[in-house]
């Protein structure tokens, strides 16, 4: 039987948000108290259906629509926590709160502890004690599923970027790595990776002042931006990475942990080299040639002599 009860809302509001509730108690005159107690407030009207035992409560359970349960633990069929679990393993992140006839506090204790959202003595109850309750208890857990819904986002982006990305402690240990990292250093896992590389600055930096260093930017600018380093890969071989990181702090300004991402860059710095020889030898064929040289444009416009060519101009003038 489905009861909605407090003050009506007009039709039309549609600004008003249906709470339905299940109560699931066997005692017609709690049910009568309760159904007295709680109230419609300005956005939000209660929708009731009680339910009497376990069998009729995990039946309207399966059916779902369900936003929050009130749940009386001595049923005709179950009673305590047996109850509590039995109906828990239906409701899935349906929100619960236990009603209990005594102030038993261990029993308190265990329902909240595996995972009711309040408990409440039933003599002790009134309208706004009620009805508080269940909005604090929907909006916890409304914010439970957001904040499960963001870790599920970061964490599918740390799984799966191409690039490296770490939690570290300022002593330096690691305490997250993700597959990307693993793989630019050489490792197998994030498990043999954190456990090989205990001390940062000796076992990981080919320069251990760099590490130093990147601590010193952090303190003084809470970032640190291509910040290039040399390093070493599991097999002892050396690449070049730059990381990008910033500094994670508690309320009290000081540093939990550095978080950022790592860019394997040895192919870069490869070719700046290449490129830096090339330069060089250029440049040293052009200032030592015997035979006079000179740069021009698409246009043939004279960009440039070398010495060779400025001294035969000068000859012939």
């Amino acid at each position: 039987m489905v009861e909605q009860f407090g003050a009506q809302r007009p039709a039309q509001d549609m600004e008003t948000k249906i709470i339905t509730v299940l109560l699931i108690e066997n005692n017609p005159d709690d049910v009568q108290f309760l159904r007295a107690a709680l109230r419609d407030t300005a956005r939000v009207c209660f929708q009731l259906e009680p339910a009497r035992n376990l069998k009729e409560s995990l039946a309207r359970l399966a059916r779902g629509g369900v936003d929050v349960v009130l749940l009386d633990l001595a049923l005709p069929e179950s009673s305590g926590m047996d109850t509590f679990h039995a109906i828990q393993g239906q409701a899935r992140d349906v929100p619960i709160l236990v009603l209990g006839a005594a102030d038993d506090e261990t029993l308190a204790i265990n329902a909240v502890h595996a995972g009711a959202e309040d408990y409440l003595v039933k003599g002790r109850v009134d309208s706004p004690l009620i009805t508080r309750a269940v909005i604090y208890a929907l909006e916890r857990t409304e914010s439970r599923k957001a904040l499960h819904k963001a870790e599920e986002r970061y964490r599918g982006i740390f799984e799966n970027s191409v690039a490296g990305i770490f939690q570290t402690t300022p002593e330096g240990t690691y305490l997250d790595v993700n597959p990307a990292l693993t793989r630019i250093y050489g490792y197998g896992s994030r498990e043999e990776m954190m456990s090989k590389i205990s001390d940062i600055a000796r076992l990981l930096y080919v320069d251990r002042n760099r590490r130093a260093e990147f601590i010193k930017l952090m303190k003084e600018k809470d970032v640190v931006r291509d910040f290039e380093a040399q390093i070493y890969r599991k097999d002892g071989s050396i690449i070049w990475i730059s990381e990008n990181a910033r500094a994670v702090k508690n309320a009290r300004g000081e540093i939990l942990f550095y978080e950022g991402m790592v860019e394997d860059i040895t192919a870069r710095k490869a070719a700046e080299e290449k490129l830096r020889f090339s330069e060089m030898r250029f440049r040293s064929i052009w200032q030592k040639s015997f035979e006079g040289m000179r740069l021009t444009d698409e246009q043939g416009i004279i960009l440039g002599v070398n010495p060779a060519r400025s001294r035969a101009c000068r000859r012939r003038s």
